[in-house]
């Protein structure tokens, strides 16, 4: 059994008992009830969350220098933190929340407006504005229709 710590917010929380089938999500439960952000069943709390959905609210991820990787929750930790060995010091567990972004209906029937294309401003040109080459073109037309 080993212990290891974990980061939520700016929290850093320290738990013990950590074996070879100790997953994610058991940790994740763990310290997601310790912080009183969800419920066991028959509790309630004032965000709602129960233990069966925390995995979909919140996720453990692997940090490593300045990468981020997100855990499944059926991962061993235990397996994760071994291979670290030398670079363990480095690598550091943190719970974050999960943010849905919401889905406009709509979102098809937008069009996506260029900023940086001349698409646009070919049709803006005002109409007496010609390119010396094309000047010349149009009076020799000009000249061979006389």
């Amino acid at each position: 059994m080993i212990e290891l710590p974990f980061y939520i917010g700016r929290k850093t929380k320290w738990i013990s008992g950590i074996n070879e089938t100790t997953t994610c999500k058991d940790i994740l439960v763990s310290i997601l009830h310790t912080e009183g952000l969800i419920c066991k069943d028959g509790e309630t709390t004032d965000t709602g969350t129960r233990e069966e959905e925390a995995h979909k609210q919140y996720a453990l991820v692997e940090k490593w220098r300045e990468v981020e990787k997100v855990l499944k929750p059926s991962t061993l930790i235990l397996k994760i933190w071994r291979a670290w060995s030398d670079e363990a010091n480095n690598v550091a567990f943190i719970v974050k929340r999960i943010r849905h972004r919401e889905v406009k209906e709509d979102a098809s029937v937008q069009r996506v407006r260029r900023r940086n294309s001349r698409s646009g401003k070919l049709q803006q040109r005002a109409v007496d504005t010609y390119h010396p080459r094309g000047i010349r073109r149009s009076h020799r037309q000009l000249q061979q229709d006389v």
